[in-house]
């Protein structure tokens, strides 16, 4: 149930503990997945294509993000880079870990697209995250599962009271 502080919203036009039927009310279009735990829509955040994902629990929305897959790994980078921006101006702090999956193969990082392209090689992860009252928020640049490349995630978490966050890969159910 929404409290005092979502009582406008908490991701998109949506509140923490709607159905995916009011979830269906407010977003356009069919929805390019549709199934029990998720529905998700192709659309464009800052200037680049994405998938926007809603996930639910017992027809509970308990988690939202995007999901940003350039073919160009530097691309990548590049939102990352201008969703972090965006998110530092708006929530303040930011907590950062990247991690080197490979030490052997570390190498030096530049610009914005070598950050890109090194979490492309499955080089790297970078991770930032955020927190209000409400929710917690991740912002991943990360080497795809399985195979060449990198990819963005934004996800957006119902935060329950008191409790920290660890997210995963797989935040999204897409993955």
């Amino acid at each position: 149930m929404p409290t005092q502080e979502t009582t406008e919203r908490d991701f998109r036009r949506s509140r923490w503990g709607d159905s995916q039927h009011q979830v269906l009310l407010v977003e356009l279009g069919q929805p390019a997945v549709n199934n029990d735990e998720t529905l998700a829509w192709d659309t464009t955040m800052v200037g680049f294509s994405c998938l926007v994902a809603y996930t639910f629990a017992d027809n509970r929305l308990v988690s939202g993000g995007y999901l940003f897959d350039d073919p160009d790994d530097g691309m990548d980078g590049v939102v990352y880079t201008r969703l972090s921006e965006s998110l530092t101006a708006k929530y303040g702090d930011v907590a950062e870990h990247i991690q080197w999956l490979n030490p052997i193969r570390r190498v030096n990082v530049e610009t914005i697209g070598d950050l890109g392209n090194a979490a492309g090689a499955h080089y790297l992860s970078a991770n930032r995250y955020w927190q209000t009252a409400t929710q917690n928020i991740a912002l991943r640049l990360v080497p795809k599962d399985g195979e060449y490349g990198a990819q963005v995630l934004l996800t957006y978490h119902e935060r329950p009271a008191n409790k920290g966050y660890s997210p995963a890969v797989t935040d999204l159910n897409l993955l």
